[in-house]
């Protein structure tokens, strides 16, 4: 093991080794990039040529691996939803904190989303996992490209939370995902306030009141 480990001896990035443009090489071979792992393995052979439309960027596989693409402008996109939605459901939160919690979590290690809302009376359950396309959780530099969302519900604390839905919205489709967020928070809330209306102390003392048996006639 070397001393001084790079990124290419992790293995944590292919590197790249041009074809051979000397004397003699086929004019198929001019821009051609072999892409080798740690063991010096090609993993991939890729070109970039011009078409009509613009370019193309064509790969050769040498190994079975599921090879995503991303450029700057689509990654901008999606670290722009990523941002909007954590804000939203921090804001959405907390204007009903007493209705609802949020939490992360890490679903790599026991948790059941990045994003987890609670409601008070600990009955309801939002989810949201992050979903990636060519990496893991495991990246460093990780965008979702969209978000699962599950449904769930149990009748009473302590018991076993049932799924009741579940549904993916893509990097486009984040403003619903949030209206949709919305509106679960917003309903939760409404059941907190009527169950605060009649168990509150407040509705309590009226009941009291309601049943307290009269004094009689006094003699």
């Amino acid at each position: 093991m070397p001393e001084n480990v790079n990124a290419y001896d992790s293995g944590y990035r292919l590197e790249p080794k041009p074809w051979s443009t000397g004397a003699g090489a086929a004019s198929d071979d001019f821009g051609k990039v072999d892409f080798t792992d740690e063991f010096g393995e090609t993993v991939f052979t890729g070109w970039v040529q011009k078409t009509d439309a613009g370019y193309i960027l064509r790969v050769d596989e040498h190994q079975d691996v599921e090879l995503g693409f991303e450029t700057s402008s689509q990654r901008q996109t999606r670290e722009a939803a990523m941002t909007h939605l954590d804000q939203s459901l921090r804001v959405i939160t907390a204007r009903h904190e007493n209705a609802v919690s949020l939490y992360e979590g890490d679903p790599d290690s026991f948790g059941i989303g990045h994003y987890v809302i609670e409601n008070t009376a600990d009955d309801h359950r939002l989810a949201f996992t992050e979903q990636y396309i060519g990496t893991d959780s495991s990246d460093p530099d990780r965008i979702p490209n969209s978000w699962e969302v599950d449904r769930y519900t149990r009748a009473h604390t302590g018991a076993e939370w049932k799924l009741r839905g579940t549904r993916t919205y893509e990097t486009d489709e984040v403003e619903a995902l949030i209206e949709f967020t919305a509106d679960w928070v917003n309903h939760r809330a409404r059941e907190q306030s009527t169950h605060d209306a009649l168990h509150g102390p407040t509705a309590q003392a009226s009941q009291h009141q309601r049943q307290a048996p009269s004094a009689g006639p006094m003699y």
